[in-house]
């Protein structure tokens, strides 16, 4: 008997394997499958990158992407990006402004947490001011909707 975590290591197992299969491919013979690019100077699109859990439900592994110094309200407050992995499109665009806070600096797709059949985002926020200066957040946001379930801070 297990616990729930053999299915989520099994998966990451299997992940593994197709990137060590790729990195045997030589680069000439590779051939790209999708680009994302940050829309506006200094974005720092691609700072964290995560995947591997389907968000939406279509039955493909979808992507999500940190800009930690992407202006939303104020300075470097920073976004994360959900991207279908089967068309490209956006998904959920996250964020939780704080000026400097630079949410996005890590992302992660995990399992489903509330039970809804979709698989939630992790995003980090290490300058947010919450219990003090810098002391940094982590959101857990719903893949189905957007909407931040927890936000555990730094004291």
């Amino acid at each position: 008997m297990h616990n729930g975590h053999l299915p989520v290591v099994l998966k990451r197992l299997a992940a593994l394997a197709a990137f060590a299969a790729l990195c045997a491919v030589p680069a000439h013979a590779q051939t790209l499958s999708a680009r994302i690019d940050g829309d506006v100077l200094n974005d720092q699109a691609g700072a964290a990158v995560g995947g591997g859990f389907d968000v939406n439900g279509d039955g493909a592994d979808d992507v999500i992407v940190g800009l930690p110094y992407r202006d939303v309200t104020g300075i470097n407050d920073g976004v994360a990006r959900v991207y279908s992995g089967a068309t490209g499109a956006l998904i959920h665009e996250l964020s939780y402004a704080q000026p400097y806070a630079r949410f996005g600096t890590a992302v992660a797709c995990t399992g489903d947490l509330n039970s809804d059949g979709r698989a939630e985002l992790l995003v980090g926020a290490p300058l947010y001011d919450t219990g003090g200066t810098d002391c940094g957040m982590a959101y857990v946001f719903s893949g189905l909707t957007g909407a931040v379930l927890y936000a555990p801070g730094g004291s």
